[in-house]
């Protein structure tokens, strides 16, 4: 049994980090030490019942982004601000309790564990203090000053050339997918495709077991070199469980996976610069089938 005709379902969210460490992912060494479990976001304030239909959660992370699931407004990602802190207005149930479940995401794929929430819209019940997180960016500007210091003015996540507006990268349309956690759907075939610096592409699936995956990515290895890795989701569904199952990284135009699955589930795969500290941006093709 072969990878085509299978739905692909893209889990992915839009990717960063804090200012001055735009990214952080693994050395690449497969001989490394594992890379560490994320821990899951630590929420400081969000109140049980709200009259409002939005609550905002308030909270440090180890992340780069928190990422959102069970509001009726689908999954909400959230820039981390300088300092690890975070404040997102998600979205509530006007029909009963809302059951959320808050992710930290790392720039290298990894999502943690979740922190549960359970809130109810009630008109009755007070106003909770800072009920929304307007003032939490006041700080933030209206535009990134593109240069070298490092500082997300901002707020979105993205310093200087790692911002679109500074590297004026045009990205693919089927951003976001910079992180395994919530995107679009793909279906088998053949797709033109762009990294932007400071980002990585994924590209998610839920096969059977003995489904041979194969994926092949073509591009100029003298404007970009490319290289790619095949993960197993984590245990509930979201992000890596930090080992690649296969990879491949050659110095040629072109990089393949081809890998029959030993176990059912979700697996992702991921599709990176070589030399991330460079900020390379350039357009390749990749092709399931």
């Amino acid at each position: 049994m072969t990878f085509r005709g299978l739905l692909l379902s893209l889990i992915v969210a839009c990717g960063a980090c804090k200012a001055g460490d735009p990214i952080k992912r693994p050395s690449g060494d497969e001989d490394a030490a594992p890379v560490a479990d994320l821990p899951p976001p630590e929420l400081l304030q969000i109140p049980e019942a709200t009259p409002l239909t939005t609550v905002a959660a308030r909270g440090n992370t180890e992340g780069t982004r928190v990422a959102t699931v069970g509001s009726p407004g689908g999954t909400q990602v959230t820039v981390v601000l300088p300092g690890g802190s975070f404040c997102q207005d998600t979205p509530l149930r006007t029909d009963g309790p809302t059951d959320l479940r808050y992710y930290a995401v790392a720039g290298d794929g990894r999502v943690s564990q979740a922190a549960p929430a359970t809130v109810t819209y009630d008109p009755g019940a007070p106003l909770p203090a800072n009920a929304n997180c307007g003032g939490d960016t006041d700080s933030c500007q209206d535009a990134e000053e593109c240069g070298s210091n490092d500082v997300d003015e901002d707020c979105n996540g993205w310093a200087d050339e790692c911002d679109l507006v500074c590297s004026e990268c045009q990205d693919d349309p089927y951003e976001p997918n910079d992180l395994p956690i919530n995107v679009p759907s793909l279906n088998a075939g053949s797709y033109d495709m762009k990294l932007c610096p400071c980002r990585d592409d994924w590209y998610a699936f839920n096969v059977d077991m003995g489904v041979q995956i194969h994926a092949v990515a073509n591009f100029t290895h003298a404007n970009i070199d490319i290289d790619m890795k095949l993960f197993k989701a984590g245990p509930d569904g979201q992000g890596t469980d930090g080992d690649a199952v296969a990879s491949s990284a050659t110095t040629t135009d072109t990089e393949t996976i081809d890998y029959t699955t030993a176990a059912p589930g979700t697996y992702f795969l991921r599709v990176y610069p070589f030399r991330d500290e460079d900020k390379p941006q350039g357009e390749y093709s990749i092709t399931l089938d």
